[in-house]
């Protein structure tokens, strides 16, 4: 009886391993700070362009440049 025969007659054979579960990823931030009379648009379409999908493989983080301390 060879390995494959007898993991299968275990049910060992048909089993997912650990290696085989989803692993969770990290979805990779970009920080961006804007002046506030600029739209973050086109660097949101060249990323689809570029085939990222926003929440998917990519997250942007958009911060105004309106000073607070004024």
């Amino acid at each position: 009886m060879n390995r494959r025969a007898f993991l299968a007659t275990l049910g060992l054979l048909g089993a997912p391993r650990v290696a085989d579960a989803p692993v969770a990823r990290r979805i990779p931030r970009i920080g961006v700070v804007f002046d506030d009379a600029v739209s973050s648009e086109p660097l949101r379409q060249g990323l689809c362009d570029l085939g990222y999908v926003e929440g998917k493989n990519i997250r942007v983080e958009e911060r105004g440049s309106a000073r607070r301390n004024e």
